[in-house]
């Protein structure tokens, strides 16, 4: 196998870091090197940088995905992030891990997760690229943007009092490149054939829906079309800013060479054109920061939304077992009355055999047993239900509680960046102001002692 080239890749961003919120502003420490065994170098535990965490972060599992880097090889070119973890947790050896995944092995994680709680909601991971974004998906704003919602999902993982605890999540996070690929090809086969079974469940119907489950399925898929809504006004605005901001930083020059050629309009032109390029610089900082800001966890949650559809379809699947479970029991049930009453019960098997009292009595006693079993399955499925809705309504009230959260700081993070704006942009007017007042106090003196 051909050694895969490691490539800088620069994603800096600057922007303010909140607890749980990745902070990109330091990616210099990305290095080219050519590593020259079969597996991506799991990094030094030593290189990693904790001074962007907020000092009063006090959980027992913090998590940090940075410093992207591009392998290429003959076969294929792909991305790897750092994954930093820091614990105090006893079922831990060290207090510090270092290694380095790719998305795919993400894709495998969630869904290990998946298939070991399927009635709990699995935090989304960003989607892969789409076939349009085949060539962007090495772009700066496309790994940054990937970067930052896989720092989500693994903090969003790591704050679950349930998922955290599995032992594919710690494998994830402490093991060394070969023993992990181990782990992942033992597990493939299995994975597939799960992710099928589960794929045609959620499809699943119901005859009714608890009105606490129905209300989750309902606000989920309300959420899901006014975030959807919302993040597609975002974007238009996004673009519609950006054009404005070209079209005033071509209206600067042109006001500058003007003032050259109108010496009477002069002053006015060269205050209007520093009015315009300070208006420029002030718009563009707050364009530049909406995709982190706002655009990166808008679409989270979208996933998010779809995340609870589908742990909704898991939970559904059980129900859809009970209720056929139920209804077989209804079926065998009839059929021992008809048989208790004399009569061959129907069915193929029945239609070229006589209803002797002997092969009655056999028939009665095979129905005693299945429904025997079936009324256990019953029971079992009970309690799977049973446990499926309380697992579904403890993640959506936690959940609730970080969608308020992380909304409040989105919209705060959101006025205090306008407010910043119209500040700068206020002072930049007032200094042009200034400037103009103070040329015509100047000009009005000269014009006073000319006349005396």
């Amino acid at each position: 196998m051909a050694s895969p080239t490691m490539a800088t890749l620069d994603v800096t961003q600057e922007a303010a870091v909140k607890p749980s919120v990745l902070n990109l502003a330091d990616e210099s420490s990305m290095i080219d090197e050519v590593n020259n065994s079969q597996y991506i170098a799991t990094p030094s535990v030593a290189s990693v940088s904790w001074d962007d965490l907020d000092p009063t972060d006090t959980r027992d599992l913090q998590i940090k995905v940075d410093d992207p880097q591009k392998h290429v090889t003959s076969m294929e070119t792909y991305i790897t992030f750092r994954i930093s973890t820091k614990t105090s947790r006893a079922e831990f050896d060290d207090s510090e891990y270092s290694v380095r995944r790719r998305y795919n092995e993400f894709l495998w994680l969630r869904a290990r997760l998946t298939e070991a709680y399927p009635t709990h909601i699995v935090p989304p991971l960003p989607e892969k690229h789409s076939l349009l974004g085949q060539l962007d998906r090495y772009q700066r704003d496309f790994i940054r943007s990937r970067m930052a919602l896989l720092h989500r999902f693994m903090n969003r993982v790591a704050d679950h009092p349930v998922l955290s605890c599995n032992d594919s999540f710690k494998l994830f996070l402490v093991s060394k490149p070969s023993e992990f690929a181990v782990h992942r090809s033992r597990g493939r086969s299995v994975l597939n054939r799960v992710s099928e079974s589960l794929h045609g469940l959620t499809t699943a119907g119901v005859q009714s829906r608890s009105p606490e489950i129905q209300r989750v399925l309902d606000y989920a898929e309300k959420l899901s079309d006014k975030l959807t809504a919302l993040e597609k006004a975002s974007s238009r605005i996004h673009k519609d800013k950006t054009v404005m901001i070209g079209e005033m930083q071509r209206l600067h020059p042109t006001l500058t060479l003007m003032s050259a050629s109108e010496p009477e309009l002069g002053p006015l032109l060269r205050a209007a054109a520093g009015a315009v390029s300070r208006c420029a610089a002030a718009e563009q900082a707050v364009t530049d920061a909406q995709p982190a800001q706002l655009e990166q966890p808008l679409r989270e949650y979208v996933l998010y939304a779809e995340a609870i559809r589908e742990a909704l379809g898991r939970r559904d699947a059980v129900q859809a077992q009970f209720e056929a479970t139920a209804a077989e029991i209804q079926r065998k049930e009839a059929e021992r009355a008809q048989v208790n009453a004399g009569h061959a019960p129907s069915g193929l098997s029945w239609v070229f055999s006589r209803a002797t009292p002997e092969a009655l009595k056999a028939e009665e006693e095979k129905l005693g047993k299945q429904l025997h079993q079936l009324k256990v399955d019953l029971e079992s499925l009970n309690d799977r239900l049973e446990c499926a809705n309380s697992n579904l309504l403890a993640d959506m009230e936690r959940w609730e509680k970080l969608k308020v959260r992380d909304i409040s700081q989105l919209l705060g993070a959101m006025g205090d960046s306008q407010i910043n704006f119209y500040e700068e942009l206020g002072a930049g007017l007032a200094i042009t102001a200034g400037r103009r007042s103070l040329r015509g106090s100047s000009e009005q003196r000269e014009e006073r002692q000319s006349l005396l």
